[in-house]
C-alpha cells in the first residue's frame, strides 16, 4: 500500500502527517510519501489564463517558494521529532490538480489537511473526483500522533454506492479497529453495508439517531461520530454533484465543516 500525504500549507503540515502516521499503523508495509506541488505561474506549462490566476492566487497567499520552503521546513520539524515513521519528501512542479493526477495514481490512500486556500481546494477535487482516490481528510487542528492508530472508527450508514466504496477502502482500518460504530440518522437498523463490503464478520456497535429536523444531516453524523469517541469517520461522499452540493449546502459540506476527527471518504 503507498499513502501520501498532500501537504499544501505550513500551518497544516502537523495535522496532515501526524493523521498519515495514525493510518500507516494498520499497515505497517506501507508506503508513505509527503507530497508537495510548487505550483509556480514562472515554470508550470498551462495556458495563459491558469497562469494569471496563479499570480492572482500568490497574492493571497504567498510566492510559490515561500510557501514551498515553508512547508518543506514545518516537514522537517514533525519528521525530527518522529524519527521512527519512515516518510519520504517530494515536491513537483506543476498545476495542484494535473501534478496531483500525476503523482498520485498509483496510490491507494491520499491524505490531506482541510483548509480554504486555492491549491488545497483543487487537490481535493482531483483526488476525489478526477482520481477517485480514496482521500482521508483531516482536520486543520492537529490530532497529535500517539502510535495508537485508530482505535475508534464510525462509519456514516447510507447505503449508497460511494458509501460502499469508502467501507472497502476502510478495509484496513475497520479490522484493525478495536470498536467499530455503525450509525444511521432518522432509520431503523444498520442495513446489509458491512456485509455488502465483505465485512460483516466484523464485531459491530450499531447506532440509530432519530432526525433532527432543525440540523443538517452531515452535522448530525459528525456530532454522533464524535459522541462515540471516534477517532476516525468512514463515509461516502457526494451523492450528488459536488458543485451542488458546495452551493446549496449539502450532506457532505456539513459532515466535513463540523466533523472534529479524520474522514475517509469516497466518491
Amino acid at each position: 500500500m503507498k499513502i501520501i500525504a498532500i501537504l499544501n500549507q505550513a500551518d497544516s503540515v502537523e495535522a496532515c502527517l501526524d493523521a498519515t502516521a495514525s493510518a500507516a499503523i494498520a499497515v505497517p508495509t506501507a508506503i508513505l510519501e509527503a507530497l508537495h506541488i510548487v505550483v509556480d505561474p514562472e515554470k508550470i506549462i498551462a495556458a495563459s489564463e491558469e497562469i494569471e490566476l496563479q499570480r492572482m492566487r500568490e497574492e493571497r497567499e504567498g510566492t510559490a517558494a515561500k510557501k514551498c520552503t515553508a512547508v518543506k521546513a514545518a516537514f522537517d520539524a514533525w519528521a525530527s521529532v518522529h524519527g521512527d515513521v519512515a516518510i519520504q519528501w517530494r515536491t513537483l512542479i506543476a498545476q495542484e490538480e494535473e501534478g496531483l493526477i500525476q503523482a498520485a495514481r498509483n496510490a491507494d490512500l491520499l491524505v490531506m489537511a482541510r483548509s480554504h486556500d486555492m491549491d488545497t481546494g483543487d487537490a481535493f477535487h482531483a483526488a476525489l473526483m478526477r482520481l477517485d482516490k480514496p482521500l482521508l481528510l483531516v482536520p486543520h487542528a492537529p490530532r497529535q500522533y500517539e502510535g495508537s492508530g485508530f482505535a475508534t472508527v464510525a462509519i456514516g450508514v447510507a447505503d449508497t454506492s460511494a458509501e460502499h466504496h469508502a467501507l472497502l477502502a476502510a478495509r484496513p482500518w475497520l479490522e484493525a479497529a478495536s470498536h467499530i460504530v455503525a450509525l444511521r440518522i432518522g432509520e431503523d437498523g444498520v442495513g446489509a453495508a458491512l456485509a455488502d463490503a465483505g465485512l460483516g464478520a466484523l464485531p459491530v456497535e450499531e447506532r440509530v439517531a432519530p432526525r433532527v429536523a432543525e440540523e443538517n444531516l452531515g452535522a448530525q453524523i459528525a456530532a454522533e461520530a464524535s459522541a462515540a469517541g471516534a477517532d476516525l469517520l468512514v463515509c461516502g461522499a457526494y451523492r450528488h454533484n459536488q458543485l451542488i452540493e458546495w452551493l446549496v449546502g449539502g450532506t457532505t459540506r456539513h459532515l466535513l465543516d463540523a466533523a472534529t476527527m479524520p474522514v475517509l471518504l469516497a466518491h
